[in-house]
């Protein structure tokens, strides 16, 4: 029993020198890391300011339903107007004497449009109307949302931890061992799994997602550096939006972001430019939300489409005169 005890012993021992030694590795590459990575103030000013980008453009995007095309907007007048031709059928014997019909018969066509579309607008509680927001019709797809607030969150940790390291944090392992760093990195780990709902619109891949990127955040603020393992873990953080890409044969737009992914990271972990390196990672990976708001706009998901479809026929009612019911319709008003 002695002896059982003395080798359990031992062997308690071992393990805890190789932890120490993996850990003490660990110190001595974040080290080197850290001097590698040495950058002046202004430069982690700008670090903070290139993350305003992001946001900035998928709210601008969000809020003047850029994500809405003509040929939803035409889908929209053929759904009114595709109705009123069905009315006129039953009334015409051909097709001829609807073009040639009377003035009577024109404005008696017209008075039914407009019905259509003054019934649609005060049963519709969808829409919004809003003279902050002119060009916001109804509420965007969840897709674009997810991204939208992902960005949101994501970019005000960062810019306060540059901020930090521009005018607070002294140079060296502190910056890199930091609680603000480790919530930066927390917050791309959010990211992902929101991306990888935007593009896949599927609430499996979702969950599936956020346990992965919510352990890798729980392993984040673990005592100790570990950063080959928070290298890989972002790695995969930043490639789950884009498998659904490739799973739906989408060549070219996967292509477009492992070129975006390839070259930002070679600016962050190679820093070719020197300080200036990190400004443009933050730069080169912005150009990968227009194409994944394209992408998760081409979903054909209840989601994506339900929503178009509201946002396209708000619009039509609201071009012609519609926007704003009457006291039976609780449309948003601001």
């Amino acid at each position: 029993k002695l002896s059982n005890s003395k080798k359990n012993s031992q062997a308690a021992l071992l393990r805890a020198s190789e932890k120490e030694r993996k850990m003490k590795e660990a110190e001595e590459e974040l080290a080197k890391r850290a001097q590698k990575r040495q950058m002046t103030s202004t430069q982690e000013l700008w670090n903070a300011l290139t993350m305003i980008v992001a946001p900035i453009y998928c709210l601008h995007y969000c809020l003047t339903s850029a994500w809405l095309s003509q040929a939803d907007i035409s889908n929209a007048s053929s759904y009114f107007f595709g109705e009123n031709l069905d009315l006129k059928a039953g009334s015409e014997e051909d097709d001829l004497s609807l073009f040639n019909s009377s003035l009577e018969q024109q404005q008696q066509h017209q008075l039914e449009e407009e019905q259509i579309m003054k019934e649609w607008a005060s049963s519709s509680a969808s829409c919004i109307h809003s003279s902050f927001l002119p060009n916001l019709h109804s509420l965007p797809p969840l897709t674009i949302i997810s991204m939208t607030i992902a960005c949101c969150l994501h970019s005000p940790c960062s810019m306060y931890y540059h901020l930090l390291c521009a005018y607070k944090l002294p140079p060296g392992p502190k910056r890199m061992d930091h609680w603000a760093r480790r919530l930066d990195q927390a917050m791309i780990h959010v990211m992902s799994f929101m991306y990888g709902y935007a593009t896949s619109a599927n609430t499996d891949y979702l969950l599936v997602a956020m346990a992965f990127n919510i352990d890798s955040m729980y392993r984040l603020f673990q005592k100790g550096m570990r950063p080959k393992r928070t290298l890989y873990r972002m790695i995969l953080a930043f490639l789950i939006p884009v498998l659904p890409i490739l799973l739906r044969g989408e060549i070219l737009n996967f292509l477009m972001l492992l070129t975006i992914y390839s070259i930002s990271g070679w600016l962050f972990s190679a820093y070719p430019l020197g300080g200036w390196s990190h400004c443009a990672f933050h730069l080169v990976v912005c150009f990968s939300n227009p194409i994944l708001i394209r992408a998760s706009l081409h979903l054909d998901a209840a989601v994506v489409r339900d929503s178009i479809d509201l946002a396209a026929k708000c619009f039509f009612i609201e071009q012609n005169g519609y926007g704003v019911a009457g006291d039976t319709a609780t449309n948003l008003v601001i």
